[in-house]
């Protein structure tokens, strides 16, 4: 029994850790082990954002850090393929019925607890914002486009610059544990 809970909060931790969508395509034609520098792109679309000067130092440090552990090198010169990103945050809202009441108990106990309790059926309005980060990787001599991927996950604005570092650093690792793309056998 106590290795079925203990498994069961590992799920549920895993779960919880797991919070945000991530998706990842690439050009299978490309021979990635030829890259070994990059240079940034410039931002198309940043929208939404409170802040997008300290998006994109906030980006740019992350993703410099992930590229860096997998070798790569910074090289504005002559870089080998071109990085760069998107963001928009959007509201989004959310509806649904709360019911408050259970099948196995009488109708007749809500009629008597409903001026205190409310009614069964409450409609619920949650307004909350949604995140969306593109991380896109072009081969500089061809200038086509060769890895993408995209993350998508909820975005508290209440959160300090530190926390949002945190956030952003777990994100853009997942984003970048694809790339270079392994050689399929």
């Amino acid at each position: 029994m106590k290795k079925l809970a203990a498994a069961a909060l590992i799920c549920c931790c895993a779960a919880a850790c797991h919070a945000a969508d991530v998706k990842t395509n690439y050009d299978t034609t490309v021979d990635f082990s030829q890259f070994k520098s990059y240079a940034w792109m410039t931002p198309r679309g940043v929208t939404g954002v409170d802040d997008p000067a300290a998006l994109d130092q906030t980006v740019k440090a992350s993703v410099e850090v992930e590229l860096a552990k997998r070798g790569f090198v910074m090289n504005a010169a002559a870089p080998d393929f071109m990085i760069g990103y998107h963001a928009v945050v959007e509201p989004k809202v959310e509806e649904f019925i709360l019911d408050t009441r259970y099948d196995d108990m009488s109708d007749a106990f809500y009629d008597r607890v409903a001026p205190y309790a409310g009614p069964a059926g409450q409609k619920r309005t949650e307004v909350y914002y949604e995140g969306t980060l593109v991380l896109d990787i072009a081969d500089a001599r061809t200038k086509n486009l060769v890895w993408r991927s995209s993350m998508e996950g909820r975005v508290n604005k209440k959160l300090r610059p530190a926390e949002k570092q945190k956030r952003i650093d777990k994100g853009v690792s997942q984003m970048l544990s694809q790339f270079p793309p392994r050689k399929k056998k």
